[in-house]
């Protein structure tokens, strides 16, 4: 019984290491990333899909309205800001980079760096 024993003791094989040949994770090329400048092509293209599109904006405040222009650089809403303050009367001075309306033949500004208020314009 024992000689049965003996034969039926065969080594056990051993495992079978798998080379697993491993692909590096490809992922789908995204596109890069290009800023343009906005023009008015492309905020009327993206007005009408933004939440803040260009009839909204004429119900703000211009208080609002300056905010949206100052900290919205380069979007679709400084534009919009811009736009909307342009037809309420004031205009933009690049040189300064404030915006100016004569109200009753004086000038005003509104100064967003020292206390974000109007007033009146002196030069």
């Amino acid at each position: 019984m024992s000689a049965l024993i003996e034969e039926q003791k065969v080594p056990a094989p051993s495992p079978i290491k798998v080379a697993v040949a491993r692909r590096p994770i490809r992922r789908p090329a995204s596109p890069e990333k290009k800023s343009s400048p906005v023009t008015y092509r492309t905020l009327l293209e993206t007005s009408q899909h933004s939440i803040l599109g260009v009839e909204r904006f004429s119900k703000f405040a211009d208080d609002t309205l300056f905010f949206a222009f100052y900290q919205q650089q380069g979007a679709p809403e400084q534009l919009l800001a811009a736009n909307e303050l342009a037809r309420r009367g004031w205009r933009f001075v690049s040189e300064r980079f404030v915006w100016v309306r004569a109200v009753h033949g004086k000038s005003e500004y509104f100064d967003y760096e020292d206390g974000w208020e109007v007033r009146p314009w002196t030069e």
